[in-house]
């Protein structure tokens, strides 16, 4: 006991250590009901390297993009990072699940790598076994979550139908919303819940907090069609 003690309070996994505590606090309060399992939550913006910490997370990643498409370097670097989150299911299970399951992997790992291979504390072989707990962890927390994913989509729908939010009003609760993704918040019946959105071709961007209308739903890829509501 007392050498988990030790490896939990040297100074290359303090920081992880101190972020497990803040999650089983943050776990704890919405097991007794003090605060919503989804109060917390990531919400990217897909145009930029910002990131916002919001209700949603904007992981809506069209894989196959249309070649004829042309990018900026910032537009590079937010598909890159969004990948990422895709790869992490993120925007598949929710956020917090996903980030908790990143954060006690490479947690767990930081105390065994550095115990089995730095019994010494070196800063160089600390900052390689948090660079390799960052990979292997990434890697678990896929297979983690990915069981996952059906689960929640099924929750998600369950109740509400795509004809039910086709119609409705939502905000735009990502970065922006583009004809390649985003997400917006759709209230019903008392209840808020994220769906993910794009904007038809040629359209303008939406930007966070934006009010706009779902007017149809893309059954194969799994997004809502939504137009802006602002009056010019």
């Amino acid at each position: 006991m007392h050498e988990v003690i030790q490896q939990a309070t040297t100074w290359y996994t303090l920081p992880l250590t101190v972020l497990v505590g803040l999650l089983a606090f943050y776990w704890l309060l919405a097991i007794f009901g003090v605060i919503s399992s989804d109060a917390l939550d990531f919400d990217v913006d897909a145009g930029g390297p910002d990131l916002d910490l919001d209700a949603g997370v904007d992981a809506d990643v069209d894989g196959d993009l249309d070649s004829g498409h042309s990018f900026d370097a910032d537009h590079d670097s937010g598909g890159l990072g969004l990948a990422a989150l895709k790869f992490l299911n993120f925007g598949q299970v929710p956020g917090m699940v996903v980030i908790s399951v990143l954060i006690f992997t490479m947690w767990l790992g930081s105390m065994i790598g550095n115990f089995l291979f730095n019994a010494a504390g070196a800063a160089l072989v600390a900052i390689l076994i948090f660079v390799a707990v960052l990979f292997v962890g990434a890697i678990l927390t896929k297979v983690f979550t990915l069981p996952l994913v059906p689960l929640f989509r099924s929750l998600n729908q369950e109740g509400d139908t795509h004809e039910s939010i086709v119609g409705r009003e939502c905000r735009v609760r990502s970065g922006r919303v583009t004809d390649e993704g985003g997400q917006a918040e759709v209230d019903r019946e008392g209840a808020s819940f994220l769906i993910n959105v794009r904007v038809a071709p040629g359209r303008e961007p939406l930007a966070k907090g934006d009010l706009a209308l779902v007017v149809d739903h893309d059954e194969a890829n799994q997004f809502f069609l939504i137009k802006s509501l602002k009056t010019d």
